[in-house]
């Protein structure tokens, strides 16, 4: 059963990336039944994650930069909810939460996570190393304050661990 929810609830999510109702920050309309993944590609951002949550009886949504976590855009019903979204959104603490993890497993099964993203979203690694594994130069960036260790070849990360803080 719990199964069947999280697909339920994916299939939820991949909908409103297609029939969004856009707001900017601000909460003016950027466009009503819209494809966020187009609208954020247009205005140069790469990585997207999204952010559900419910105000009250209403469904919203935030639209934030992967790994940064700087919002993006807000899709909701009225101007109204979007200060109530964005402050409950900012209250999840975004860096070091399952949400931060998650971004961090998909960008790197997808092979999408590069060294220089991870620096100029996350910052600078506490700690940097290398290693030999099967013939192969590996990089290592450590996180420690977010519990995170990063492993790359030729720039691009190959693994994580999650440690706890």
């Amino acid at each position: 059963m719990k199964k069947l929810t999280m697909i339920a609830a994916a299939a939820f999510l991949l909908s409103l990336t297609a029939n969004a109702q856009l707001r900017t920050l601000a909460g003016d309309t950027i466009c009503t039944n819209c494809s966020v993944n187009q609208i954020a590609e247009k205005k140069g951002y790469k990585f997207t994650g999204i952010y559900a949550t419910t105000i009250g009886s209403a469904f919203g949504v935030v639209i934030y930069e992967q790994l940064s976590g700087k919002p993006l855009f807000v899709d909701a019903a009225t101007k109204a909810k979007v200060p109530l979204l964005l402050n409950k959104f900012k209250a999840e603490k975004y860096k070091g939460s399952n949400y931060f993890f998650e971004d961090i497993r998909t960008m790197v099964e997808e092979g999408k996570l590069t060294d220089l993203y991870l620096i100029e979203k996350v910052g600078k690694p506490e700690k940097v190393s290398e290693l030999v594994e099967n013939g192969r130069n590996i990089s290592v960036y450590q996180y420690a304050k977010l519990g995170l260790t990063v492993y790359f070849y030729n720039s691009v990360a190959v693994r994580y661990i999650r440690e706890q803080v």
